[in-house]
Protein backbone atom coordinates (compact mmCIF):
# COMPACT_ATOMS: atom_id res chain seq x y z
CA UNK A 1 0.00 0.00 0.00
CA UNK A 2 2.84 2.37 0.81
CA UNK A 3 4.42 1.91 -2.61
CA UNK A 4 1.04 2.51 -4.25
CA UNK A 5 0.84 5.87 -2.47
CA UNK A 6 4.47 6.55 -3.44
CA UNK A 7 3.57 6.00 -7.10
CA UNK A 8 0.64 8.40 -6.88
CA UNK A 9 2.87 10.96 -5.15
CA UNK A 10 5.59 10.67 -7.79
CA UNK A 11 3.04 11.08 -10.58
CA UNK A 12 1.57 14.14 -8.87
CA UNK A 13 5.02 15.72 -8.55
CA UNK A 14 5.75 14.94 -12.19
CA UNK A 15 2.50 16.48 -13.40
CA UNK A 16 3.01 19.62 -11.28
CA UNK A 17 6.58 19.86 -12.54
CA UNK A 18 5.47 19.55 -16.16
CA UNK A 19 2.84 22.23 -15.61
CA UNK A 20 5.30 24.62 -13.96
CA UNK A 21 7.81 24.28 -16.79
CA UNK A 22 5.06 25.06 -19.32
CA UNK A 23 5.60 21.75 -21.08
CA UNK A 24 1.88 21.56 -21.90
CA UNK A 25 0.32 23.92 -24.46
CA UNK A 26 -1.15 27.11 -23.07
CA UNK A 27 -4.80 26.08 -23.60
CA UNK A 28 -4.32 22.57 -22.19
CA UNK A 29 -6.43 22.18 -19.01
CA UNK A 30 -3.80 20.73 -16.71
CA UNK A 31 -4.29 22.54 -13.42
CA UNK A 32 -5.23 20.58 -10.34
CA UNK A 33 -7.79 18.45 -12.22
CA UNK A 34 -5.20 17.40 -14.79
CA UNK A 35 -2.65 16.69 -12.07
CA UNK A 36 -5.19 14.55 -10.23
CA UNK A 37 -6.09 12.64 -13.38
CA UNK A 38 -2.45 12.10 -14.26
CA UNK A 39 -1.67 10.89 -10.75
CA UNK A 40 -4.66 8.57 -10.69
CA UNK A 41 -4.11 7.10 -14.13
CA UNK A 42 -0.36 6.62 -13.94
CA UNK A 43 0.51 6.72 -10.24
CA UNK A 44 -1.45 3.68 -9.11
CA UNK A 45 -0.02 1.32 -11.72
CA UNK A 46 3.44 2.80 -11.21
CA UNK A 47 3.23 2.14 -7.47
CA UNK A 48 2.05 -1.43 -8.07
CA UNK A 49 4.88 -1.99 -10.57
CA UNK A 50 7.43 -0.73 -8.04
CA UNK A 51 5.95 -2.99 -5.36
CA UNK A 52 6.01 -6.01 -7.68
CA UNK A 53 9.67 -5.41 -8.54
CA UNK A 54 10.66 -4.99 -4.88
CA UNK A 55 8.82 -8.07 -3.64
CA UNK A 56 8.61 -10.31 -6.72
CA UNK A 57 7.12 -13.70 -5.92
CA UNK A 58 8.23 -13.47 -2.30
CA UNK A 59 5.84 -13.08 0.61
CA UNK A 60 5.94 -10.28 3.14
CA UNK A 61 5.63 -11.52 6.73
CA UNK A 62 6.59 -11.02 10.35
CA UNK A 63 8.51 -13.75 12.19
CA UNK A 64 9.48 -14.28 15.81
CA UNK A 65 10.49 -16.89 18.32
CA UNK A 66 7.47 -17.81 20.44
CA UNK A 67 6.76 -14.77 22.62
CA UNK A 68 9.73 -12.80 21.23
CA UNK A 69 9.96 -9.57 19.28
CA UNK A 70 8.49 -9.41 15.76
CA UNK A 71 10.89 -9.04 12.85
CA UNK A 72 9.44 -7.98 9.51
CA UNK A 73 10.86 -9.33 6.29
CA UNK A 74 10.25 -11.20 3.10
CA UNK A 75 10.03 -14.93 2.60
CA UNK A 76 11.24 -17.01 -0.29
CA UNK A 77 9.34 -20.27 -0.04
CA UNK A 78 10.30 -23.56 -1.67
CA UNK A 79 9.07 -27.06 -0.77
CA UNK A 80 10.03 -27.67 2.85
CA UNK A 81 12.22 -24.55 3.12
CA UNK A 82 11.67 -20.89 4.02
CA UNK A 83 14.35 -18.23 3.53
CA UNK A 84 13.67 -15.15 5.67
CA UNK A 85 15.33 -11.84 4.78
CA UNK A 86 14.71 -9.21 7.49
CA UNK A 87 13.71 -5.67 6.57
CA UNK A 88 15.33 -2.58 7.98
CA UNK A 89 12.74 -1.58 10.57
CA UNK A 90 9.35 -1.75 8.81
CA UNK A 91 10.52 -0.59 5.39
CA UNK A 92 11.00 -3.01 2.49
CA UNK A 93 14.76 -2.46 2.45
CA UNK A 94 16.43 -5.77 3.18
CA UNK A 95 18.97 -5.65 6.02
CA UNK A 96 20.78 -8.36 7.88
CA UNK A 97 21.58 -11.94 7.13
CA UNK A 98 19.31 -14.41 5.42
CA UNK A 99 17.98 -17.15 7.63
CA UNK A 100 16.99 -20.56 6.32
CA UNK A 101 14.39 -22.65 8.09
CA UNK A 102 13.49 -26.24 7.27
CA UNK A 103 9.78 -26.39 7.95
CA UNK A 104 8.22 -29.49 9.46
CA UNK A 105 4.68 -28.25 10.02
CA UNK A 106 2.61 -25.11 9.66
CA UNK A 107 0.03 -24.76 12.42
CA UNK A 108 -3.69 -24.32 11.87
CA UNK A 109 -5.08 -20.87 11.19
CA UNK A 110 -7.20 -20.29 14.27
CA UNK A 111 -7.72 -16.61 13.48
CA UNK A 112 -5.27 -15.53 16.19
CA UNK A 113 -4.24 -11.93 15.66
CA UNK A 114 -1.76 -9.53 17.25
CA UNK A 115 -2.90 -7.85 20.46
CA UNK A 116 -3.94 -4.19 20.31
CA UNK A 117 -0.90 -3.08 22.27
CA UNK A 118 1.27 -4.13 19.29
CA UNK A 119 -0.75 -2.04 16.83
CA UNK A 120 2.22 0.21 16.01
CA UNK A 121 4.55 -2.72 15.27
CA UNK A 122 2.42 -5.21 13.38
CA UNK A 123 -0.58 -5.08 11.08
CA UNK A 124 -3.71 -6.08 13.03
CA UNK A 125 -5.11 -7.89 9.97
CA UNK A 126 -2.36 -10.51 10.02
CA UNK A 127 -3.07 -14.03 11.23
CA UNK A 128 -0.51 -15.64 13.55
CA UNK A 129 0.27 -19.33 13.14
CA UNK A 130 2.88 -21.62 14.67
CA UNK A 131 5.72 -22.89 12.53
CA UNK A 132 7.73 -25.97 13.51
CA UNK A 133 11.24 -25.62 12.08
CA UNK A 134 14.66 -27.17 12.46
CA UNK A 135 15.52 -24.21 14.74
CA UNK A 136 12.56 -24.74 17.03
CA UNK A 137 9.08 -23.32 17.13
CA UNK A 138 8.51 -19.93 15.53
CA UNK A 139 5.45 -17.78 15.05
CA UNK A 140 4.73 -16.28 11.67
CA UNK A 141 2.22 -13.53 10.91
CA UNK A 142 0.78 -13.31 7.40
CA UNK A 143 -2.32 -12.11 5.63
CA UNK A 144 -4.76 -15.01 5.09
CA UNK A 145 -4.09 -15.07 1.32
CA UNK A 146 -0.32 -15.17 1.91
CA UNK A 147 -0.82 -17.97 4.42
CA UNK A 148 -2.60 -20.02 1.76
CA UNK A 149 0.24 -19.32 -0.67
CA UNK A 150 2.80 -20.32 1.99
CA UNK A 151 1.08 -23.67 2.55
CA UNK A 152 0.85 -24.34 -1.20
CA UNK A 153 4.50 -23.55 -1.87
CA UNK A 154 5.76 -25.56 1.10
CA UNK A 155 3.89 -28.66 -0.02
CA UNK A 156 4.64 -28.49 -3.76
CA UNK A 157 6.45 -31.63 -4.90
CA UNK A 158 9.97 -30.97 -6.05
CA UNK A 159 10.86 -31.75 -9.63
CA UNK A 160 13.86 -33.81 -8.53
CA UNK A 161 11.62 -35.89 -6.27
CA UNK A 162 9.18 -36.50 -9.12
CA UNK A 163 11.96 -37.60 -11.49
CA UNK A 164 13.46 -40.01 -8.98
CA UNK A 165 10.11 -41.59 -8.15
CA UNK A 166 9.30 -42.41 -11.75
CA UNK A 167 10.26 -45.91 -12.81
CA UNK A 168 13.45 -46.05 -14.78
CA UNK A 169 14.20 -48.93 -16.95
CA UNK A 170 14.13 -50.17 -20.52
Amino acid sequence: MGLFVLGVGLSTLLSVGLESTHWFPEDFPVGSIGAGLFAGLFGGPLGLLIARRRLGDRLSAALRESGGKWRHGRLTVTPGLIVFEPYRRQTTLVRGTREEYRVGRVGDDTGRRPPRRQLLWINPQLHIVDLDTDRGRREIALLPTALTTLRERLSEPSLAGDASSSPSGP
